[in-house]
């Protein structure tokens, strides 16, 4: 996934189960908003995606 800084990454969870999207735990019934400020790389762990893993990157632009 790519973002620019200031984007915002949101993530509903309508399952009933708590997902990992790289740090962040989403449990069952929240609503995760994450706006970047900062340039970066992140990866991780997802439950969601079938690899196991997720690359989130940030720009500047």
């Amino acid at each position: 996934m790519s973002f620019k800084l200031r984007d915002v990454l949101v993530i509903v969870n309508r399952d009933s189960a708590a997902h990992d999207i790289g740090p962040y735990e989403v449990v069952p019934g929240e609503r995760f908003e994450r706006t970047f400020g900062d340039v970066a790389v992140i990866s991780g762990y997802c439950s969601l995606h079938p690899s196991g893993s997720i690359r989130i990157s940030i720009n500047d632009g």
